[in-house]
């Protein structure tokens, strides 16, 4: 085969490739910040009787817009959630104030998401969540802080943990690395280059601890379950594992046994808290 020959069939072959890459680069943000899939006008369609709003600036011209719960005896536990990629924080609060009455809850939207202004990435929603943190904290003062991270979500949590005191923390579908998600789903492409958000987990989880429960889905093809046993397996205070055979990542929420083991879980780490019996 000439050198001609070959060059005719790699040379395609690379610029296909090389588009194909440059083509992942540009669209990840979109992939990993799915605020396009968030359904924004739910708060409409939910009662948010028990809720009031909320407005955070957390940088120059960028204010996150929240739901917390208001009426809840001075010093009432509180839980902070930090949702998936494409999670309404409407969604997360109601269901939250719901199952636990004697909490104060508060989640917000990222940044780009809902009412909340600015544009999301790695840094600033770790930058967010230490000032969500914090501002509730010296407004509420909570007896303690549990945090709820649901997929894309437990990145934020885990760092969180990492970086103040806190009573526990409960991850549903989490990651040890978003990138090593990423590494699974396009094994052929070279993700650690690419990557610019990659969400360590691993990192802030190594000497951690926190008080740690973890939901994984057993059939997930998005965050797959072994992303969620490496985390376990280097969680320092494990309090609780559970995976929920046969149910996938979007699917894990409407199953009755997660609803059963997502409330255990976060009242061992709420010794004094009770749910909805």
């Amino acid at each position: 085969m000439s050198a001609l020959l070959v060059a005719k069939i790699v040379i395609p072959f690379i610029l296909a490739y090389a588009g194909v890459c440059l083509l992942m680069f540009l669209m990840q943000d979109r992939l990993i910040f799915a605020r396009h899939l968030a359904v924004h006008n739910l708060p409409d369609r939910l009662s948010l009787k028990y809720l009031d709003e909320m407005t955070l600036d957390v940088a120059p011209g960028v204010a996150l817009h929240g739901y917390y719960s208001p009426n809840r005896d001075e010093g009432a536990p509180l839980i902070i959630a930090f949702g998936g990629n494409a999670d309404s924080a409407a969604e997360l609060a109601k269901n939250l104030e719901w199952q636990f009455p004697k909490h104060r809850v508060a989640v917000f939207d990222y940044r780009g998401y809902g009412k909340s202004t600015g544009e999301p990435s790695q840094k600033a929603l770790y930058a967010d969540a230490l000032t969500v943190h914090d501002n509730l904290v010296a407004q509420f003062k909570p007896a303690y802080v549990v945090l709820v991270g649901h997929s894309l979500g437990s990145g934020m949590a885990v760092y969180l943990s990492a970086m103040r005191k806190l009573a526990g923390m409960l991850l549903v579908t989490p990651y040890d690395s978003l990138a090593r998600v990423a590494q699974q789903a396009y094994p052929f492409l070279p993700v650690m280059l690419l990557m610019k958000h990659r969400f360590p987990s691993y990192k802030y989880m190594v000497g951690n601890g926190t008080p740690t429960q973890i939901i994984v889905a057993g059939r997930d093809s998005l965050v797959r379950p072994e992303r969620g046993r490496a985390l376990r397996d280097i969680t320092r205070n494990l309090v609780g594992y559970t995976e929920i055979p046969d149910v996938g990542h979007n699917e894990i929420r409407m199953s009755p046994l997660y609803e059963e083991a997502f409330q255990k879980a976060l009242l061992t780490l709420t010794p004094t808290s009770e749910g909805h019996k």
